[in-house]
């Protein structure tokens, strides 16, 4: 599937995987996040949010880079 996909869009194979595994970060928070609230544990659930942000953070740093470099290029620095 990755490999017709980077074709279709132009788009890399890293930073798919990273869009994928941002995404698949973020369902599992909000997972985590629900059965947290289902449970009356709204301080955990405000926990489990603000780590899958960072999370994602971390994850997405690479392509966070790339895309501030371009920015700089584009800008004549």
């Amino acid at each position: 599937i990755m490999e017709n996909a980077d074709t279709l869009a132009d788009i890399s194979q890293e930073h798919l995987k990273i869009v994928i595994k941002a995404v698949g970060m973020c369902v599992m928070t909000q997972f985590a996040s629900d059965v947290c609230k289902s449970a009356n544990e709204n301080a955990i659930a405000s926990a489990v949010e603000v780590c899958g942000r960072v999370a994602v953070l971390v994850i997405s740093m690479p392509l966070i880079s790339e895309i501030l470099s371009v920015a700089i290029d584009m800008a004549g620095g």
